[in-house]
């Protein structure tokens, strides 16, 4: 996978298979009698992946994406983090945002230099941005958030999915993140979940 910002190769771990959300697009929700919803990579799986392969890590980006369950749910995701940090060019994790500490989140940015989050909140209120985000505290989400914008804005990302439901939403969501000066990131919504039929054909016509 091409990593578009820094035209660096994109290697996805999908390190764990749970996650508190119950997003209705979810893989986890469609086939949840299909797989083991509490499955975790162990560290010591990680680190001989990429040991194997340090040469093409040290210039590559680790991305914990989160398709199957959120990374920062992983038991010992500080620890596989640390290390990916340390082999990686660069490390992008996606998550809802929804668990941990502002904190955590915060030092992490600080100390751990190469390290991106991309937080995936889809409004500016709990009973927005819940309609897809189900069952994340949306207001921890948003305060883990600004705590990672505060270390570094350019590495702590607002990424708000654009569905029909939020559309009203979308201004007022420009305006917190000038006033708050967060990096915001809309980005099509391409599953069949609440559809916005003009951002669809948009994102129709970039294939």
């Amino acid at each position: 996978m091409w990593w578009y910002q820094t035209k660096k190769f994109k290697i996805n771990f999908e390190i764990t298979s749970h996650c508190q959300a119950k997003c209705p697009a979810c893989p986890r929700i469609f086939f949840k009698n299909q797989w083991d919803l509490g499955n975790h990579m162990k560290f010591e799986d990680f680190k001989s992946v990429v040991d194997l392969n340090e040469k093409i890590a040290k210039e590559s980006c680790c991305y914990f994406a989160g398709e199957l369950g959120d990374p920062i749910l992983h038991p010992d995701f500080h620890r596989i983090l640390t290390y990916a940090s340390s082999k990686f060019d660069i490390v992008e994790v996606s998550t809802n945002g929804g668990a941990r500490t502002s904190d955590w989140f915060h030092n992490v940015v600080m100390k751990l230099k190469n390290v991106y989050f991309h937080f995936c909140i889809d409004g500016t209120k709990e009973d927005i941005s819940s309609i897809y985000r189900v069952n994340v505290d949306f207001e921890k989400a948003f305060d883990n958030l600004l705590s990672a914008s505060k270390a570094d804005r350019n590495r702590a990302w607002w990424i708000y999915t654009k569905f029909d439901f939020n559309k009203h939403d979308r201004q007022n969501a420009r305006k917190i993140s000038k006033d708050k000066n967060l990096k915001l990131i809309f980005r099509f919504n391409v599953s069949d979940f609440s559809v916005d039929e003009h951002d669809k054909m948009q994102s129709l016509r970039l294939l």
